[in-house]
């Protein structure tokens, strides 16, 4: 790998957080996860999996009044990424 080539890696990952942040300050409004765990899904899943999974994130924050904890969005967003992961694999079989 180059220092161009790692540059344009680096440089795509911060975009894709800064994207995931915004959407996350956008849908939910509050408790925005670190960049650390941004990237960490990012690691795991596509953006687009990853932006689901806030997605739906949203829904259940709004479904449940608002209320539940930093933690327990960040495992229920991670807990559909994986599960999207999952669908998505049983279909490429």
């Amino acid at each position: 790998m180059t220092a161009e080539q790692l540059t344009q890696e680096v440089a795509k990952r911060t975009c894709d957080v800064t994207a995931l942040t915004a959407l996350w300050q956008s849908t939910i409004g509050t408790h925005t996860p670190s960049g650390q765990q941004f990237g960490v899904w990012l690691d795991l899943h596509p953006l687009q999996r990853v932006a689901f999974g806030i997605r739906e994130t949203s829904r259940k924050f709004l479904r449940l009044n608002r209320q539940m904890t930093p933690e327990h969005m960040v495992k229920f967003a991670s807990a559909v990424m994986n599960t999207q992961k999952t669908k998505e694999q049983g279909k490429a079989a």
